[in-house]
């Protein structure tokens, strides 16, 4: 039997947005970096222009990174712990592989600057591009990685999001029109909630919370509208 709570609790308001700092100027005149082919670097903290791991390359970063554009081969690398500010584009081939990175990215764009390709692995990481679109295509896997979209008119499709501090899926006041499409959250349970949406989304099917389907009677019965689906 449930008890009412007396006096109701109030709803909790939106999350701040995280501080988006832009990528320094050095970036248009620093050296290029290249990771060849099933090679591993490491790269210090300073200013970089154009990064690109290529096929079943690891670059090992740490520390502060200032970068003009990142590119991901197939099977490429990229672990942390660093920040990168970056000013043009994140991409990422099939299979890639993200760990302890916090990118910022502060330009304004209606095109997406953060393109994460089929089936990559996203660990411990922050995607924050307040300003731009984000696109994660089918098949990601994010573990302790809360996506934060903040931007309007952005796809998220066939995502895992799991075993996060955090929710797994939080969709900003900011983003309206963001369509979800076979995503799922929680099967290992997040910290916060499985999806928490601050202005409705569009719901295109399949997206489950918990293993089980969503909205149904049981669970989440009022997404895609803004609330709490846990």
């Amino acid at each position: 039997m449930e008890t009412p709570v007396s006096p109701p609790l109030p709803c909790l308001p939106n999350y701040p947005p995280l501080p988006t700092p832009a990528a320094d100027s050095c970036v248009d005149t620093a050296q290029n970096v290249t990771v060849q082919p099933g090679q591993t670097q490491a790269l210090a903290a300073g200013c970089y222009k154009d990064v690109r791991v290529n096929v079943g390359g690891t670059l090992n970063l740490n520390g502060a990174h200032n970068i003009r554009s990142v590119l991901l081969k197939n099977g490429a690398s990229l672990n942390g712990p660093a920040v990168v500010n970056l000013k043009g584009n994140f991409h990422t081939e099939a299979n890639a592989n993200v760990n302890g990175i916090q990118l910022n990215i502060a330009k304004v764009s209606t095109a997406p600057l953060v393109v994460i390709g089929p089936k990559n692995t996203i660990l411990n990481s922050v995607l924050n591009a307040p300003f731009a679109r984000i696109h994660l295509h089918t098949g990601a896997g994010l573990g302790n990685t809360e996506v934060l979209v903040e931007s309007a008119g952005n796809t998220l499709d066939g995502n895992r999001v799991d075993n996060n501090g955090g929710a797994g899926i939080h969709v900003a006041g900011s983003a309206g029109n963001t369509k979800l499409k076979s995503n799922q959250s929680g099967d290992v349970e997040n910290g916060g909630a499985e999806y928490r949406l601050d202005t409705n989304a569009v719901n295109l099917g399949g997206n489950r919370a918990d293993g089980i389907s969503i909205p149904s009677a049981q669970k989440c019965p009022t997404f895609p509208q803004a609330g709490i689906c846990e």
